[in-house]
């Protein structure tokens, strides 16, 4: 076998000179061509600070490539370098394990002397294929990403390969040089360019039979809206068996995890809160940029639906089969957003989406107005 068949795990040749890449996982020894990408693209504004310190990410690579009993790779880097004598690294991509049931695909990322070479094709793909095959991930159904809101390309090639969007949130990225922030002190990073994104999502292998086809909702207009959208541009949706409550007809047993995002300003909140554990998370995070609050849709989450709306979350999306339930199916969720430092109006300027996300974005922006006026301007 030859250096090159035991090295790459695919290969692809540039739409503009014919020159030829070779794609591979990286190694920790790959660490500062990967910081000299991000450097490239973001200066030093990127959302993770991580990917500028050839040491942390050196580490963090080689982390995730030690074989252990039980071990899963939590995150994959892939890179593209050219295939002649100067080994040029190209371009870059990272690929997340998030739970048992889905991964999540970052943006493929590229120094600046290959752009419109086909970079983000030739590797993402790559890289994601071989990421899928491996044995740990088996039970992966569905993939997900995010794509900013101001890059309408990459938003259509995102549904070009079957990926569905599904929401969209403002303040969601947030750029600046954050390499002397100190997470340790548990403050968030909020001071940087705030950006929306819209999120997608790509069922695989037997995602469909998985999720599952009984959706409870609140009767409630927008959250119907919502779903109507999102089941509208998915034919796998149309058995499905919905139950609308004006009331909610099981109490609330508080069941939830949150995950904060330090550097960016985000906290995750998933499954069923009631009132009390409403008052302790925003006295907690009223100083966060985001709260994204994801409601399943059973019979035990429509209280938490309700409480979402009083409490003033705006509804950002629907999102199919992404909430794992007790018996193994896959519950849809709402996604029910909050912004504590309001709505910064300017990141609204640069948007340009696609025909599915205008739709989408717009539903998302005529409920902010209703708490932060100014955002009229832009409906």
């Amino acid at each position: 076998m030859s250096l090159k068949e035991k090295k790459y795990i695919g290969e692809f040749e540039a739409k503009k000179d014919h020159r030829k890449f070779g794609v591979r996982f990286a190694t920790s020894k790959d660490a500062k061509s990967i910081s000299d990408i991000f450097v490239d693209a973001y200066a030093y504004d990127y959302l993770y600070p991580k990917v500028y310190s050839e040491e942390e990410l050196g580490k963090s690579i080689e982390s995730n490539q030690k074989p252990t009993n039980n071990f899963i790779k939590k995150e994959m880097w892939g890179i593209a370098e050219s295939l002649d004598e100067k080994h040029e690294a190209a371009a870059i991509c990272l690929v997340e394990r998030k739970n048992d049931f889905s991964l999540y695909a970052g943006k493929t990322v590229v120094h600046n002397r290959f752009r419109g070479m086909g970079m983000g094709k030739g590797l993402g793909v790559s890289s994601l294929l071989n990421v899928l095959n491996m044995p740990e991930n088996k039970d992966i159904v569905r993939l997900d990403s995010d794509v900013r809101s101001s890059q309408q390309n990459s938003q259509k090639m995102v549904e070009a390969t079957g990926s569905i969007p599904y929401g969209f949130i403002p303040n969601y990225n947030n750029y600046a040089d954050k390499r002397f922030h100190d997470p340790i002190t548990g403050k968030p990073f909020t001071d940087g360019r705030k950006e929306s994104v819209v999120l997608y999502m790509a069922p695989i292998h037997n995602f469909w039979k998985i999720r599952s086809k009984a959706i409870a909702l609140l009767d409630n207009e927008e959250i119907k809206s919502f779903y109507e959208v999102i089941q509208s541009t998915n034919r796998k949706m149309k058995k499905d068996v919905i139950i609308c409550h004006e009331n909610p007809p099981v109490h609330i047993q508080n069941k939830y995890d949150v995950q904060e995002d330090k550097f960016k300003g985000t906290i995750l909140i998933q499954g069923y809160m009631d009132q009390s554990a409403i008052d302790i998370t925003l006295k907690k995070y009223t100083q966060w940029n985001v709260i994204e609050w994801r409601v399943p849709t059973t019979p035990q989450g429509i209280a938490s639906q309700k409480l979402a709306l009083e409490n003033k979350f705006v509804i950002s999306g629907y999102d199919p089969g992404s909430y794992k339930l007790d018996d193994g199916q896959l519950s849809d969720t709402l996604v029910m957003c909050m912004f504590p430092n309001g709505v910064e109006l300017t990141q609204f300027e640069c948007v340009e989406l696609t025909q599915k996300n205008t739709f989408i974005a717009s539903k998302v922006i005529n409920q902010l107005t209703k708490y932060y006026p100014a955002c009229k301007d832009f409906q």
